[in-house]
């Protein structure tokens, strides 16, 4: 295992969503060139939502380049259990560059943070939580923090439109390191 390896468990009603929100925030706070986001459900409210705002807009605010994918649903009847609904609001009030992937045909699951892959310190978060106050309050989930390098390198997020002809189709493309 890795020495700076950092596990935090969630039980449900064992820790404030604002405690939750404040570890992002201070491991977004800590970006200083870039942060490639892909989060499934990205639903906030109140001071959480304010917390993780305030920390993208003051590292966009400093240069940090910042990309941001997010799950979107075809509106159908919903199932059981409902999809995620992105807080499409709070999304553009970031103001960073972001895109909607689409859970049709494909779901777009993924929950992770590469802060400033390229660099001598680059780090990832991930895990099973979502962005949500329920995620992060009545649910039990794990968030891992850890550096790497080549972890950051290989969950590096490239978007790619499909031609006009197949606008059905949105590419993104979550290229796996090779050794």
């Amino acid at each position: 295992m890795t020495p700076s390896l950092e596990v935090t468990f969630l039980r449900d009603g064992a820790q404030p969503a604002d405690q939750v929100a404040g570890e992002l925030a201070q491991f977004i706070g800590a970006a200083q060139r870039s942060l490639d986001i892909a989060i499934y459900d990205l639903n906030l409210a109140g001071s959480p939502a304010d917390r993780v705002r305030t920390a993208v807009m003051a590292a966009a605010g400093r240069g940090v380049a910042i990309r941001l994918l997010y799950n979107v649903d075809f509106p159908n009847p919903i199932p059981v259990p409902p999809p995620s609904q992105a807080d499409t609001a709070f999304i553009a009030s970031l103001g960073v560059p972001s895109k909607p992937v689409s859970g049709i045909p494909d779901l777009m699951h993924h929950k992770y943070i590469v802060r400033d892959a390229g660099t001598a310190d680059p780090w990832l978060w991930t895990g099973s939580t979502n962005w949500t106050n329920d995620s992060w309050t009545r649910e039990e989930n794990v968030i891992l923090k850890l550096p790497s390098t080549e972890l950051a390198r290989g969950v590096g997020v490239r978007w790619r439109i499909s031609s006009p002809t197949r606008s059905r189709t949105q590419n993104v493309v979550f290229a796996c390191a090779r050794r």
